[in-house]
């Protein structure tokens, strides 16, 4: 095995493409190294899209009815695909892949033994693998339902919460504790 040292590596003649490596190599960098990236356009995989949304209020969630949560606030948005008149994250062109998805929905004032169950929705249809359910201990429970799901999605899918309970009236959200995120996975 052969060490060059050198302090700048430029093309020899005007601006392009400099290549390291070849199809089928690995370029390592050791322990300790690290690895600058100047400017904003690295070609180096990261976690976009991602998007985080709150409610920005305390709305209401009506009794014995599967309802969409809209998120209508937003805390960060990479790539401008989280829309909050809807409350849906819709997957950019070229952006399909493995996702994590996560949530937290508190309602409030849930009497003994009603349920308060949550999901996340793609095109607007409950995903049977991601939702949280829970039972009201005691009365005038506030209960707090946090889902995480790792997803295969497609472009142009659109992802919601909704929300079920069963208190017998309208019950309201805690604004300042739920929340709507997700991001693509890398190396998945």
């Amino acid at each position: 095995m052969s060490t060059l040292k050198v302090d700048t590596i430029l093309k020899r003649t005007g601006t392009g493409t400099i290549t390291v490596g070849q199809s089928g190599d690995t370029i390592s960098i050791p322990s300790g190294a690290t690895l600058s990236v100047a400017g904003s356009t690295s070609g180096l995989p990261d976690n976009t899209p991602y998007f985080e949304a709150t409610l920005g209020s305390n709305p209401t969630l009506s009794d014995d009815t599967f309802t969409k949560v809209t998120f209508a606030s937003e805390r960060v948005d990479s790539n401008s695909a989280y829309d909050t008149s809807t409350g849906r994250f819709t997957v950019p062109s070229g952006e399909a892949g493995k996702y994590l998805f996560n949530a937290t929905l508190c309602l409030t004032g849930l009497n003994a033994d009603k349920r308060w169950d949550t999901f996340f929705c793609q095109d607007g249809s409950r995903m049977s693998k991601c939702y949280y359910y829970s039972i009201a201990v005691v009365n005038n429970s506030d209960i707090y339902n946090n889902m995480t799901c790792i997803v295969d999605v497609s472009e142009g899918a659109a992802y919601t919460c909704q929300g079920y309970h069963n208190h017998g009236s309208d019950r309201s959200f805690d604004g300042s504790f739920s929340y709507f995120a997700g991001y693509k996975l890398l190396g998945v």
